[in-house]
């Protein structure tokens, strides 16, 4: 569960302040609050787009690589077999991306001229607003939150790897 910050007592945590300062649960809770804010966002665009949050995100997945297996689409986005496997379906159904016969997890599946239709007035603008975004910080500043995301990931799996 993403709230981690009520989940942990008062004697249990391990924040306070560090030595330059800042407290560990305050920034956790507004880490929390910038990962919900920010999923809210997504999930605004894949509404105004009319789409799932899972079909907005294969077929943003395939804007970028197309032709990827439902393994590595559930890997890339974090989604379950299942969730994927159907939107899949769905997306086929629908004529906006199509499997190649094999096995439903290993065949690639690639975007319909529908699809690239679709991704093109959809889905492509929410990854231009993206861009943007991104670019509303300067060189250093990416670099700088690349690397201590990364950092905390990296110690996150620790932490939770260690339960």
């Amino acid at each position: 569960m993403k709230t981690a910050v009520t989940a942990r007592s008062e004697e249990g945590a391990a924040g306070g302040l560090d030595d330059d300062g800042t407290d560990a649960k305050d920034l956790l809770a507004q880490m929390d609050r910038f990962y919900l804010e920010t999923d809210e966002i997504y999930r605004q665009g894949a509404r105004k787009a009319g789409l799932s949050d899972s079909a907005f995100g294969i077929l943003y997945s395939l804007m970028l690589d197309d032709g990827l297996t439902q393994k590595q689409l559930c890997e890339r986005s974090f989604t379950a077999k299942q969730t994927v496997s159907s939107s899949v379906r769905r997306l086929a159904e629908r004529g906006l991306a199509m499997p190649e016969e094999g096995s439903e997890r290993n065949a690639p599946i690639w975007l319909t001229a529908a699809g690239r239709a679709v991704v093109e007035a959809r889905v492509q603008p929410a990854y231009l607003a993206e861009l943007r975004a991104a670019e509303a910080l300067n060189a250093s500043e990416r670099t700088t939150l690349a690397r201590l995301l990364k950092r905390y990931t990296t110690a996150l799996r620790t932490e939770f790897g260690a339960l």
